[in-house]
């Protein structure tokens, strides 16, 4: 459970504008979410976040599981630290660049065991990292191209549709309130399977709006709750952060 919780709590949506944003993305989508991106904060403070320290709590929704503490730690352009701790099992996938491995301990016993990240998930956790900062612009690493799909009820709410399509066949359809740009929902959808994550609340770290809750459904089933604790803009990293262990020989 905990590795299936870190790549889906990865799917979350939270770069400079230039040319290349233009070109992937079509007018109406481009005044989409420049009101969405307005409706978080200011765009120079948008554009100068760099890292990101976000807590939380995942809660289960299937009975017997239990409840995960969360720490994420992210540097733009595409470093990511995700921890995520189960009573005494502590899971931690690393993302720098290309590289990436995820590193399994049992604290009480001081056991650790480690292996690389496969090249779905690291793919997977590079496009959410990305997407930590590139506030509802499109991945450009990836190829993601945006267009937008008019109108709908979304969680009793009249939203405007986005659909982010990728290279390779994946996509991210997100739901933007009409009134107010607020994003609604988002659905990251594969080959194989579709995350829906809601919205719900507002949690303020210096002046940037995030959800204080997210709901997350996998092919419809409710799975998990997560809800926001702490958020850290821009503080300086401890050297190693990002660095993958060594392999024992």
């Amino acid at each position: 459970m905990p590795l299936r919780c870190m790549l889906l709590f990865s799917a979350m949506g939270l770069n400079l504008f230039s040319p290349l944003h233009v070109a992937a993305v079509d007018e109406v989508s481009g005044q989409v979410i420049e009101r969405a991106r307005a409706a978080i904060s200011a765009e120079s403070t948008l554009e100068n976040i760099v890292t990101l320290i976000i807590e939380g709590e995942i809660e289960p929704i299937e009975d017997g599981l239990m409840p995960a503490q969360v720490r994420l730690i992210a540097r733009k352009p595409c470093s990511q630290r995700l921890e995520v701790r189960m009573d005494d099992l502590l899971e931690t996938t690393l993302l720098h660049g290309d590289n990436g491995s995820l590193i399994r301990t049992h604290i009480a016993e001081g056991i650790s065991r480690m292996r690389e990240l496969t090249d779905a998930e690291r793919s997977t956790i590079r496009h959410s990292t990305q997407n930590l900062f590139n506030f509802f612009r499109p991945a450009l690493r990836d190829k993601e191209v945006v267009t937008y799909k008019g109108r709908v009820e979304r969680h009793n709410t009249l939203c405007d549709i986005l659909v982010y399509n990728c290279e390779d066949g994946s996509s991210t359809v997100r739901y933007f309130s009409k009134e107010n740009g607020d994003l609604i929902a988002t659905i990251r959808k594969t080959p194989t399977t579709s995350l829906e994550i809601v919205e719900e609340g507002e949690f303020y770290a210096e002046g940037v709006k995030f959800p204080a809750r997210q709901f997350y459904y996998q092919d419809g089933k409710p799975l998990h709750r997560f809800e926001i604790k702490t958020i850290q803009i821009n503080k300086a990293l401890a050297s190693g952060t990002f660095r993958m262990p060594e392999p024992k020989k």
